[in-house]
């Protein structure tokens, strides 16, 4: 699913595309083995890509993106490898009290319990919800602006 998704979002990106994900890290997300997503990335190698691989193709395209994610640690790397890759095309906010999890673009959202990690993706047993209902999706993208800031 998560393939799927962000394979939609390197056709028409979000803006912004918000991934809300307490712990994160740089996780595989698309199999390109065999050049599956050559006709949408032409760079990508045979191989797994991984998160910041996907968010440098969809702020390429156009997109912006917030990731909004807590203080631990083990948010560190990732943090430190976004700024030097995407500033100003991506957010990354740290707040202690973040647990929601999610991904919300303007034709989709996906709510549960997984953070995106591998554990999370791969390991975890996890709930996850896919909405395409426009006034879900609207609701919860105003309410993030209005919680996290508006326009990137």
């Amino acid at each position: 699913m998560l393939q799927s998704l962000f394979a939609l979002e390197l056709l028409a990106p979000s803006n912004p595309l918000w991934i809300i994900s307490p712990w994160i890290s740089d996780v595989e997300l698309i199999d390109n083995h065999g050049g599956r997503f050559s006709a949408i990335e032409p760079g990508w190698p045979n191989a797994n890509i991984r998160l910041l691989s996907v968010l440098s193709a969809i702020t390429d395209r156009g997109g912006s993106i917030v990731i909004i994610t807590n203080h631990s640690k083990h948010n560190d790397d990732i943090e430190r490898r976004i700024h030097a890759l995407f500033d100003p095309q991506l957010r990354f906010i740290r707040d202690e009290h973040v647990h929601t999890k999610g991904i919300v673009g303007e034709r989709f959202m996906v709510t549960g319990s997984m953070n995106l990690t591998h554990s999370g993706v791969y390991r975890n047993d996890e709930h996850l919800q896919y909405d395409t209902d426009p006034t879900r999706i609207h609701e919860w993208r105003v309410d993030l602006q209005q919680h996290w800031g508006g326009q990137l």
